[in-house]
């Protein structure tokens, strides 16, 4: 029985053996086939291989230098832009002295906002040399003017204004079309400047004074796309953040928490009609405005490394332009967004300055601020409120305190009962979805009755 499994193994190795030889010649034929082929093709690519022409090499380098970027020349483009002037002398200046400035309006888009609202450029030219307009003062002007055109339809495509067409303009359409440039020239600063290497090289080349500049324009358009910028370029940023100090931002963002001015409603006609909704056009864009502005300011203010632009705010009393924006009638007209920004703002300036305090209740704002209890649909701006009177009583242990809990407490400010309203309504809500935010709020809206002693 032994002999018998000992030849019954032998024959299995012998079998192995020579299965394991015949991949072997079949891996050695494959190999050598393979080196055949490459042989082949590289003697067929050696064979059929050409120098490259300059023409090809050029095209080939432009189509390389496409997909790299020099940031730092393409923001000294952009500053370039934004020292362009708005005003009549300094445009004429610009005509007669300068037709290398007028050509580089051509290296940045113009403003996505205006694109969209105006489908194109109003500095359109016409298709070619022989089709000019034939009013001799207006040859840039299309024969459908861009700013009439019906804002649903396609954007058309215009050819790019030459330097001749520029010259060839009025002021007025010269003016519009810095000022495209300038809001075209700010996104992409704004875009650019999310990296804090292109943030700080941009103050480097010296683009932080123009920049600033930019924030005193006229133009609303202006104002609020410079300010977004300066807030991108100081957000979390210490080293930009310093620099903005030095040249005395809070300067120049303060002025430009004004409100719009509300103007008296004229008597209906067509006329008024158009009038109207040019006005309700500037006053949203004065709002975005205050908005951007608050934006930077947060940015700023917050630098946990920089307390000395917080004690400037106080020095240059900032706390009054924001508190006035909750003032009537400011306070019925200005948008929500408006009014969470100013109580996160103020709440941390609460937090940073208890004396701030003893401000909001000389300036008569505690009564506004309670009204917007519960009042708004918008869950930021209710948890806002809250989070801000939550602040406003929250004791630190100096005279302020006392103070401010007495003010919370006095029977016609309505607090206690609004709150206490408030939290029925909290806890009547069923809904699944709400539940949660419903719940936040709840617990919120119950501390600030224990903070209050109510």
């Amino acid at each position: 029985m032994a002999i018998d499994i000992s030849i019954s193994m032998s024959a299995a190795s012998s079998s192995a053996a020579r299965s394991n030889g015949i991949w072997t010649a079949l891996l050695k034929w494959s190999l050598a086939q393979n080196k055949k082929e490459d042989e082949q093709t590289t003697r067929s690519n050696a064979s059929s291989a050409k120098p490259v022409s300059e023409e090809d090499r050029e095209f080939l380098k432009q189509v390389f230098d496409s997909l790299v970027v020099d940031e730092v020349k393409r923001m000294k483009v952009i500053v370039g832009i934004l020292q362009m002037p708005e005003d009549e002398v300094g445009l004429k200046r610009l005509l007669n002295e300068s037709a290398d400035a007028l050509q580089k309006l051509q290296e940045v888009q113009t403003g996505r906002s205006e694109m969209e609202h105006h489908g194109g450029s109003n500095l359109s030219v016409p298709r070619s040399s022989n089709q000019r307009s034939a009013s001799p003062t207006s040859p840039m002007k299309s024969p459908s003017p861009l700013p009439g055109d019906d804002p649903s339809m396609p954007a058309r495509s215009l050819p790019v204004p030459t330097v001749s067409d520029y010259r060839n303009a009025s002021l007025s359409e010269l003016r519009a079309e810095v000022i495209r440039r300038k809001c075209g020239a700010l996104e992409e600063l704004d875009d650019r400047c999310l990296t804090y290497d292109n943030a700080n090289d941009f103050m480097t080349i010296g683009g932080l004074d123009h920049l600033l500049i930019c924030l005193l324009s006229e133009h609303p358009s202006i104002n609020w796309r410079a300010a977004q910028a300066l807030s991108t370029i100081c957000q979390n940023n210490p080293k930009a953040q310093q620099r903005v100090f030095e040249h005395h931002a809070l300067d120049y963002l303060l002025p430009l928490l004004t409100p719009p001015q509300q103007q008296q409603q004229p008597p209906p006609s067509s006329n008024s009609q158009a009038a109207a909704a040019e006005e309700s056009q500037e006053v949203r864009d004065r709002w975005n405005v205050v908005v951007k502005a608050l934006t930077a300011l947060s940015a700023l203010l917050r630098a946990e490394e920089l307390p000395a632009i917080r004690q400037q705010f106080m020095q240059l009393n900032g706390m009054l332009p924001l508190l006035r924006l909750l003032q009537p009638p400011h306070a019925s007209g200005s948008p929500t967004r408006v009014q969470v920004k100013v109580f996160t703002l103020v709440r941390h300036l609460i937090r940073w300055f208890p004396a701030a305090k003893n401000i909001i209740i000389q300036q008569g704002c505690l009564p506004t601020i309670i009204e917007h209890v519960g009042s708004s649909p918008d869950i930021n701006h209710r948890e806002a409120c809250v989070h801000l009177l939550l602040e406003f009583a929250k004791p630190t242990g100096n005279q302020q305190d006392q103070l401010a809990a007495a003010e919370l407490r006095k029977p016609q400010l309505g607090l206690k009962e609004k709150l206490l309203q408030r939290s029925r309504q909290l806890k009547a809500i069923k809904n699944k979805e709400d539940i949660a935010q419903a719940e936040d709020e709840l617990n919120h809206t119950v501390a600030l009755v224990k903070a209050c002693k109510f």
